[in-house]
């Protein structure tokens, strides 16, 4: 693994690659980025992704909603 990859998990061993041919790259932070936007914009209640994503304001979780994080 690169050096400035370090910390980031690649899912190289799939064979999926982006438009430039690397293999894609993504932090656990992304995952959990993609869980709350999919979750929030899907219909589930704001306070319970802010619950199960461990948010202590809605705030936080509301941003989801709006595509921001």
């Amino acid at each position: 693994m690169c050096p400035h990859h370090r910390g980031h998990l690649t899912l190289e061993a799939t064979g999926l690659r982006d438009q430039a041919g690397e293999p894609l790259i993504y932090t656990p932070h992304d995952f959990r980025r993609m869980f709350a936007t999919e979750t929030v914009t899907g219909g589930l209640p704001v306070h319970i992704a802010a619950r199960i994503l461990g948010h202590k304001t809605l705030t936080t979780t509301q941003a989801y909603d709006l595509g921001e994080n």
